[in-house]
């Protein structure tokens, strides 16, 4: 996806993984990022982000919150299955503050085995 007007956005921006829940991420740049994440687990779920908080219920396997487009979703022999109608929060919301701003904590609760956030860092 092209990058919106105005924006640079970093180019060494792969995932990385948490493994404990609470979280802290460190991110550069000037402004609030929008990240993609990346979410395995199973039954219901709740993700919190900096305080803004998604539950999704029913989870099985991996699914992915693309904070940017609003979207949420599971891969299914490669194309997008929306599972939006399964969650409940703000997902515009889920952003990432750059470190001069505040630290970013990231927590979840359930039967979570793994996430990976894309932080998508960008300057103005």
């Amino acid at each position: 996806m092209p990058p919106a007007s105005g924006y640079a956005y970093a180019i060494a921006n792969d995932p990385v993984e948490l493994t404990s829940s609470p979280a802290q991420l460190q991110t550069i740049g000037t402004m609030y990022s929008e990240p993609l994440i990346e979410l395995t687990g199973t039954g219901d779920v709740t993700l919190t982000v900096n305080g803004v908080t998604l539950e999704i219920k029913d989870v099985s396997g991996t699914v992915f919150i693309d904070v940017h487009t609003c979207q949420v979703y599971k891969l299914e022999y490669g194309a997008k299955t929306s599972i939006l109608s399964a969650t409940t929060g703000w997902i515009e919301q889920m952003v990432l503050m750059p470190d001069t701003e505040a630290v970013n904590v990231i927590t979840w609760t359930g039967g979570v085995s793994g996430v990976k956030i894309t932080k998508n860092e960008r300057w103005q």
